[in-house]
């Protein structure tokens, strides 16, 4: 993990993740005692989306595809309206592109969501007090680990790319 925190922004980033989780940890008596099991997975995705919002606030838009764009434009010419969402993630072929914390994130929001509404799993369970911090900590590391990669569906692929959200 150490290794992903390579530049000035991840290591701000890092530290607002743990200082997010001791506020969560002083938050505790405000939070519920018990959650369903796809509540717990919902609030990890939260946090990603949380996280990956401010984040976005802070860089002026959400540059995932931008990037992206800009170089699907170097190998077939400027980028049009009708273009904006099309990268190419260098591999060939166009399709929409999706940051991939955000794919993750829509994902666990499915499978939370499906875990509330299936009666074997809609169970209510007791967390500790450590749960919402670890929760802050899981959802920002997760934020963190996938930040500079784009999914692109045209190929199916997830493609790194280190200068979109820096």
């Amino acid at each position: 993990m150490i290794s992903v925190i390579n530049t000035r922004a991840k290591r701000i980033e890092a530290a607002l993740v743990f200082a997010a989780a001791i506020a969560a940890s002083f938050a505790y008596p405000l939070m519920p005692p018990t959650l369903k099991w796809g509540e717990m997975i919902m609030a990890i995705a939260v946090v990603l989306f949380v996280q990956t919002l401010i984040r976005d606030l802070c860089r002026g838009g959400s540059r995932c595809c931008k990037v992206a764009q800009a170089h699907n434009a170097i190998a077939s010419g400027p980028v049009t309206e009708d273009s904006a969402p099309i990268a190419s993630c260098g591999i060939g072929g166009k399709g929409r592109c999706l940051c991939a914390e955000s794919a993750v994130g829509i994902a666990l929001l499915a499978v939370g969501f499906a875990m509330l509404i299936i009666p074997v799993t809609a169970r209510y369970v007791t967390v500790a007090r450590w749960f919402w911090p670890a929760t802050v900590i899981a959802g920002g590391a997760l934020g963190l680990a996938l930040r500079d990669y784009v999914y692109d569906s045209a190929t199916s692929k997830i493609c790194y790319r280190p200068d979109a959200h820096d």
